[in-house]
């Protein structure tokens, strides 16, 4: 589970990175940060997503449907704009504070033609060159396109779970209708890692569908320990009333951490219900939980 942790650290930080400007609420003493949480943009980004982040203006739908859709656009493209498209088949990422992360910041790149580009690149792009494929996979949602189907041909083609992580993250972004079909998919992956990502960029969506928010409640009973907390978190942020009875039956879980982010999701779901919860149960051999009963406690 630390790779995991460790994985999802540095997704958490690209999803941050496409989000940073989303008004999101910092941390306070009654609801901080996970543990091991990045508080700062760096790349990958599954962490930092407690709020729903607002969706970038008028994306433009690429309407790529299959493989042969993306390969009959970039053709496409070479013709329309030969100099454009060239310069993005040639253009190399920078490195970043993290050395395991490249990253593409030419001005070049917000132009919804650069999706075509970059998906085209990750699919001839040999699976060894991770950092490469990684970059082109974080890119996409900065093109300015809307991608969700774009990510959905890409993603059911993707061997790497790593990569699938990386474009599951960016339809944190998406304004497609496909977007919660697409995450309610990528929470059923066989991949912890993707189905972490999922419940993350599903935590941005102001609004989830119900087949998006069936599973999440799926989510939180999870067989990754990291995708069950990350979903319990996912389900509070979004405020999903449904998961109530569940994220109650977490308090006896012999997970502290489990413990600790049930109760607090639950106060964000129902503050009174919450309190209600603290008044009647007994202390916890966490002293992180105990805090949050007091608090809680005190608050009657």
């Amino acid at each position: 589970m630390n790779t995991l942790i460790k994985r999802s650290q540095t997704l958490a930080l690209v999803l941050a990175a496409l989000t940073a400007c989303d008004g999101s609420e910092p941390a306070t003493a009654s609801q901080p940060r996970i543990e091991g949480e990045a508080a700062s943009p760096a790349r990958l980004s599954p962490t930092q997503a407690e709020n729903p982040a607002p969706s970038a203006p008028s994306q433009r739908a690429l309407e790529i449907v299959d493989l042969a859709g993306l390969d009959a656009a970039h053709a496409a493209l070479q013709q329309s704009r030969p100099e454009f498209a060239a310069k993005l088949a040639a253009l190399e990422p920078t490195t970043t504070r993290n050395p395991e992360f490249l990253r593409f910041n030419d001005a070049s790149l917000h132009d919804p033609d650069a999706a075509i580009v970059f998906a085209a690149r990750l699919r001839e792009t040999p699976a060894d060159q991770r950092a490469l494929r990684l970059a082109l996979a974080e890119a996409l949602p900065r093109t300015g396109a809307q991608i969700d189907e774009l990510i959905g041909v890409l993603y059911e083609l993707e061997g790497e779970a790593e990569i699938r992580a990386q474009l599951v993250a960016g339809l944190a972004r998406s304004e497609g209708a496909k977007r919660d079909a697409l995450l309610a998919r990528a929470l059923t992956d066989a991949s912890p890692e993707v189905r972490f990502s999922a419940t993350i960029a599903a935590s941005r969506r102001p609004a989830p569908s119900p087949i998006l928010r069936d599973a999440l409640l799926l989510a939180i009973s999870d067989g990754d320990a990291s995708v069950r907390l990350r979903a319990t978190r996912s389900a509070g942020a979004l405020g999903l009333a449904e998961a109530l009875p569940l994220l109650e039956s977490r308090l006896e879980d012999a997970d502290a951490d489990l413990r600790l982010h049930s109760l607090r999701a639950i106060r964000r779901i129902d503050l009174d219900r919450a309190r209600a919860l603290a008044a009647t149960r007994p202390s916890d051999e966490d002293p992180r939980v105990n805090r949050e009963l007091a608090q809680l406690s005190q608050a009657n």
